[in-house]
């Protein structure tokens, strides 16, 4: 059976899934860049929540098509801005006094969003 061109077999992928397994619990780097993702996308999807609760809430935009053009121009801006090169000390200094205080402040929208999943779950 020839594979289509970009695609793996079930076997091939499985392989590649526990060799990516291996890879994590061989090396406590790998672990800690893991958690560290994990909470970098958490950041990014609590962030962005609240950027596109505000662009919904704009009163000057009025289709769904301009909100949606400003949250791609706004998030493509951020993309191309997170690639450029930065200090470590300034990264961490942005953390600890942006990013955790902006953290604590959602703390409630978040709790009631995963509070509302739970809820529609349980229906």
């Amino acid at each position: 059976m020839a594979e289509e061109k970009g695609q793996m077999d079930e076997e091939k992928v499985q392989e590649l899934t526990e060799h990516a397994r291996k890879l994590v619990a061989d090396s406590k780097t790998i672990q800690i860049a893991t958690v560290v993702m994990l909470n970098a996308w958490r950041l990014y999807y609590c962030s962005r929540a609240v950027l596109d609760n505000y662009v919904e809430e704009d009163e000057n935009l009025t289709t769904d098509e301009e909100r949606d053009v400003v949250k791609n121009l706004i998030g493509n801006s951020m993309n191309t801005e997170a690639l450029k090169p930065y200090k470590i000390d300034e990264l961490v200094a942005c953390l600890s006094g942006i990013c955790i205080p902006f953290l604590l402040a959602q703390e409630g929208n978040i709790s009631e969003e995963l509070e509302e999943e739970g809820d529609e779950d349980d229906s």
